[in-house]
């Protein structure tokens, strides 16, 4: 197999999704236009808090207890995300991740992700799954657990509807209408806490809808860590 990735390489070369360079997924001058978050604000006021998590006074019984983000939704970053979704370009995430993000989870999910903690990717339809291959979101959360020391698991959530994709609906409310009852907790759920991973937050429907679905069933906290977006 090594041989044979080793020949794929050398006739089809990798080359940066941004810019073109060849010989890697994602090159050093676009990842040094990537910064991530240095600060967090509350899912729910928008105003700063601590390591993402919910304010106390913003709390709501089925909802968030806290939001990370790992970068703005930059052109290298969203080039990485549509590479990896579109033409299974996964080193571009991996390059995203551990080069530019790395020590900003380490020093900041830390405090709140623990080795009990338990990551969740957000489950793609059947069908985008079967034409994928793979689904992004359980990638993005096999790099990040690597990094904590967690472990993933993606059984315990399915998506029961194929929805139509988010980023086709422009409204807020349609986004809402299109997930909501579109997933399901499919077993007992016995962590104290849970980590939802997804590649983008825009208004955070999905997640959202996920969250409200697992509190419905289990008493634990639930955080999300996403890749891209903004709050």
């Amino acid at each position: 197999m090594r041989l044979f990735n080793s020949i794929l390489n050398f006739i089809f070369p990798h080359s940066c999704v941004v810019c073109g360079t060849v010989g890697v997924d994602v090159c050093l001058k676009c990842l040094d236009k990537v910064r991530p978050y240095v600060v967090s604000k509350c899912v729910y006021c928008g105003e700063y808090t601590t390591n993402g998590e919910t304010h106390a006074s913003c709390k709501r019984k089925d909802g968030l207890d806290g939001l990370f983000i790992l970068f703005p939704y930059s052109p290298v970053v969203r080039a990485s995300i549509h590479a990896a979704k579109y033409r299974n370009v996964r080193g571009a995430l991996t390059d995203l991740i551990l080069s530019k993000g790395a020590t900003h989870v380490l020093l900041n999910c830390k405090r709140v992700v623990t080795s009990s903690t338990l990551f969740v990717p957000i489950p793609l339809s059947g069908a985008r799954h079967r034409l994928r291959g793979y689904n992004q979101a359980t990638y993005i959360a096999e790099i990040l657990t690597k990094l904590l020391g967690s472990s993933v698991d993606t059984s315990i959530l399915k998506r029961k509807i194929d929805t139509k994709p988010q980023s086709r609906l422009k409204s807020g409310v349609d986004r809402i209408s299109n997930v909501k009852g579109a997933f399901e907790v499919s077993k007992g759920v016995s962590y104290d806490s849970i980590v939802l991973v997804d590649d983008v937050w825009k208004t955070g429907s999905t997640i959202m809808e996920v969250c409200k679905e697992l509190k419905h069933h289990a008493k634990c906290r639930v955080y999300a860590l996403v890749l891209s977006g903004k709050v």
